[in-house]
């Protein structure tokens, strides 16, 4: 009851206002995690070199760039933010916990997708979302609506959380494994630096501003799509002019794949092998073998290590880094070519079956991402009920 459609531009407005004051806390994309609009930054008094907007705790923080990320974040503080963040001010209609709800919607954020411009760097057209029809019940049943949402969303968020730490603990087991295995060197083993072994080559971004080379059919891989052992595909794709007119370079099937700059090396290194031939960018190393050890064995070897690896990484403030010499100085234990395949089927039994458990738990991930979108959908067609 009492429910009415407005254009969320007649409820709220977007406030840029510059900010010129002293210090304040800092948000910025990297400290709003996506979809569930955590804050993962620090209240740390900050200024920084580029321009910023002021907020305070009556907005609601939009990500505009890449809005499939659905960075929103509600703050409890006052502060200034990146000015690729645009402060919303709910009128005294609206709640602001309201409208972070609708704004992380799955139907909303696709809508407001449908707005980007610009193909590497897709941005918000924000003054069009401010067009979107809104539906507003009044402020008691908002309460009821937020209340709702808050404890399922909770209960959700407990529920994933329980499910990926059984997920952390399925992958440990796999790389205990591999631990035991390298770590038990038989007869006639020799050790090898890996330049020794394996060649390495970089990746490259092909110019952005020629949206032509990002019309191709070519994966070109970034961190961001190292999320399986065996990558065939990527988020986003070049062509071969892209290719001809840049540092890109085509990688073979079976290639090693190693994350060596991004934020995410702080708290693993994600490796993968080549399904088939595609591109890398430069925060990707290619590990190829030069025949002495099979590149499964490799593989397996690499990921054995991750723990020491992680140890050399070089921590910046958001971009970390695995240096090129530490890799190419790192010590293989090799077996002969009969003991590297025996291995080969131990380590591809296990993970097998750990993988039979990764896919169970991520499968009820899944379903309980598609549980928030379910009650999402119902909270704002007015039938969350209970």
């Amino acid at each position: 009851m009492g429910w009415e459609l407005h254009q969320l531009g007649d409820i709220c407005e977007i406030e840029k206002q510059p900010f010129r004051d002293d210090k304040l806390p800092y948000v910025g994309l990297e400290d709003i995690e996506a979809h569930t609009g955590r804050f993962l930054g620090d209240l740390a008094l900050k200024s920084v070199a580029s321009s910023t907007f002021q907020f305070s705790n009556k907005h609601v923080l939009y990500g505009r760039l890449r809005p499939y990320l659905n960075k929103v974040l509600v703050p409890e503080f006052k502060g200034h933010c990146s000015s690729e963040i645009f402060p919303l001010r709910p009128s005294d209609v609206l709640m602001k916990e309201f409208l972070f709800y609708w704004l992380i919607s799955d139907s909303v954020v696709e809508a407001i997708n449908k707005t980007c411009t610009g193909a590497r760097m897709p941005r918000a057209n924000v003054k069009e979302l401010l067009t979107f029809s809104f539906p507003l019940p009044p402020i008691p049943e908002q309460k009821r609506i937020v209340a709702l949402l808050d404890r399922a969303f909770a209960d959700i968020e407990q529920a994933r959380a329980n499910t990926e730490k059984n997920l952390s603990n399925a992958r440990d087991l796999f790389e205990s494994y591999l631990q035991q295995v390298f770590s038990q060197r038989g007869d006639g083993w020799e050790l090898s630096r890996l330049d020794k072994l394996a060649k390495f080559s970089g990746g490259g971004t092909p110019s952005k501003k020629e949206e032509s080379y990002w019309q191709g059919d070519i994966p070109w891989v970034s961190p961001k799509d190292m999320k399986s052992d065996t990558i065939i595909d990527s988020r986003d794709h070049i062509n071969e002019a892209a290719i001809k007119n840049s540092s890109a370079l085509l990688v073979d099937e079976g290639a090693i794949l190693m994350v060596v700059r991004s934020g995410i090396l702080a708290r693993t290194i994600p490796i993968a092998v080549a399904g088939h031939s595609l591109t890398v960018n430069q925060d990707l190393k290619v590990i190829s073998s030069l025949g002495k050890v099979k590149f499964k064995y490799l593989y397996f070897y690499l990921k054995s290590k991750e723990s020491f690896l992680l140890e050399q990484v070089s921590r910046g403030a958001t971009v970390h880094r695995l240096p090129t010499d530490v890799l190419k100085e790192l010590i293989i234990a090799v077996p002969s070519k009969n003991e590297q395949t025996e291995i080969i089927s131990k380590c591809e039994m296990l993970k097998k079956s750990t993988s039979q458990l990764e896919i169970n738990y991520l499968r009820k991930i899944r379903s309980l991402d598609q549980l928030k979108k379910s009650i999402l959908q119902k909270a704002f067609s007015g039938k969350l009920t209970q």
